[in-house]
């Protein structure tokens, strides 16, 4: 076991992918990869203008108490018995281990700005292995529209909804028939 990292974090490594919230971005989110290891936490985000990366070590991170947790929901949530917590600095990252598919796996909160914009929430490595994220994505890309989403495979600019190409090539002028 690591003895850099909190105890019971390992249970939580791998690759979430999801959105938060962003100032640069037409339609105010981007898409945002937290990867955790026996590292730590590093987190790339994709604002509308670039890669945005960040990351903490796994000393940093500690564990919260189900007080802390509890304070993160509203009352009476069923969710306060079902998340794991943890936290450096102000910023609490919520695990939700058993979420299902209309779940997600990871809420990062107390981000600052970003809190007042909107949420910024993942699909875990099994959800992701599902293709939740993707199928998210694609969501949207298509509620964007012409102004396109913010990937980490567009290097962080907005990506253009491939549909809206597809119709403006489409000449409407001519019919046949």
């Amino acid at each position: 076991m690591d003895t850099n990292s909190p105890i019971g974090f390992e249970q939580f490594y791998g690759v979430y992918r999801g959105i938060s919230p962003t100032d640069e971005s037409p339609i105010a989110i981007g898409e945002l990869e937290a990867s955790l290891t026996q590292e730590g936490l590093k987190l790339r985000h994709a604002t509308g203008l670039e890669i945005q990366e960040h990351m903490f070590k796994a000393s940093e991170i500690l564990p919260m108490t189900h007080d802390e947790v509890k304070s993160c929901y509203i009352e009476g949530s069923d969710y306060t018995d079902r998340t794991k917590g943890y936290k450096f600095g102000v910023v609490k990252l919520l695990f939700m281990p058993d979420a299902n598919n209309s779940e997600f796996g990871l809420c990062i909160r107390d981000m600052g700005m970003a809190d007042f914009l909107g949420p910024t929430i993942l699909y875990n490595p099994a959800q992701v292995k599902k293709g939740l994220h993707r199928k998210a994505l694609m969501k949207l890309k298509f509620i964007s529209g012409r102004a396109g989403f913010p990937t980490l495979k567009a290097g962080g600019k907005l990506e253009e909804n491939i549909i809206f190409k597809i119709i403006n090539g489409l000449n409407f002028r001519k019919r046949i028939y």
